[in-house]
């Protein structure tokens, strides 16, 4: 593993992003996402550290510092249709509005992942006339940040090649407001798998799970517990 003090590269052997099963409310997606790591087919992950010198790694990653905003019209309820999405991604920029909830193969809703309608990309860029505008996603990850918020992530379909179809998966953490650049703690990067050997990841995602299943349990007792009260109340 090669690792710098700007852009680091990432053994792949982190943990795979679980999408969130529960329920989302649109407006709970609002905010700005900086880009924190990047996976691509064929491609070895990298992290980007903003603690760093922002001027060398502009130098290095065209496009740096990049987002996804997501915003919807202040006079209209928040929905999936008037969802508004800006993108920043290497020297490329994007917009979509509108998304359409994820089947699986089965033809079941995936709750955390959306399909984009169709993205607008800048016309002034090479691909505004003829970049791909159909096929990426939205998806919402079942790990959270040190602040609670769920990490998002942007799936670009980069076409095929030869006969292989191309991913690029944009991680974004949400920022206190559209200046700030702040990238993963440690902490953040142990919850993710980050720079675990292949044994260390199996045992991560065994406490995940663990802590998962607990957490549960525990909204559920709290559940049981409410309805007992109120069956006593009545």
């Amino acid at each position: 593993m090669t690792s710098h003090n700007h852009l680091s590269r990432l053994i792949p052997n982190f943990l795979h992003q679980k999408v969130y099963q529960g329920i989302v409310h649109p407006a709970s997606l609002t905010g700005t996402y900086r880009w924190v790591y990047l996976t691509q087919t064929s491609w070895e992950p990298i992290e980007f550290r903003y603690e760093s010198n922002p001027e060398v790694l502009k130098k290095e990653y065209p496009g740096f510092p990049g987002c996804l905003k997501i915003s919807f019209p202040e006079d209209e309820k928040a929905s999936l249709d008037n969802i508004k999405g800006e993108f920043h991604i290497q020297d490329i920029k994007g917009s979509f509005i509108g998304i359409t909830p994820r089947k699986n193969h089965a033809g079941e809703v995936v709750a955390g992942a959306w399909s984009i309608n169709k993205v607008q990309w800048d016309p002034d860029h090479r691909w505004g006339t003829h970049g791909i505008t159909t096929g990426h996603e939205i998806e919402i990850s079942e790990l959270v940040d040190d602040n609670g918020n769920r990490f998002v992530t942007l799936v670009r379909d980069q076409g095929y090649s030869g006969c292989c179809p191309h991913f690029a998966d944009w991680v974004g953490k949400k920022q206190s407001d559209d200046e700030a650049l702040v990238g993963l703690t440690d902490g953040e990067r142990q919850r993710l798998g980050m720079y675990l050997t292949t044994e260390e990841v199996k045992t991560e995602a065994v406490v995940q799970e663990t802590k998962v299943e607990a957490d549960n349990k525990r909204k559920a007792g709290d559940d049981d517990e409410r309805d007992a009260k109120r069956k006593r109340e009545d």
